[in-house]
């Protein structure tokens, strides 16, 4: 019974272990996050012009100020 415990702790440490050399070898803070993409300054403007949090004067100017 007790065997039973032990292997599934030594290979949880297994994996654990190349969770974290695949982790420190691509410099990635999360490797399960691997493919996420970063939101762009166009996308966040947009999010917030929808959300209400600006007006339409303010996201024109910088949407303006964006694109230049």
């Amino acid at each position: 019974m007790f065997m039973g415990f032990f292997w599934l702790l030594f290979l949880f440490l297994i994996a654990a272990g190349v969770v974290y050399i695949i982790q420190s070898n691509t410099g990635s803070k999360n490797v399960f996050q691997l493919n996420k993409q970063e939101e762009k300054p166009m996308d966040i403007l947009r999010t917030r012009y929808a959300k209400g949090e600006i007006d339409e004067k303010e996201f024109n100017r910088m949407k303006k100020e964006l694109l230049e």
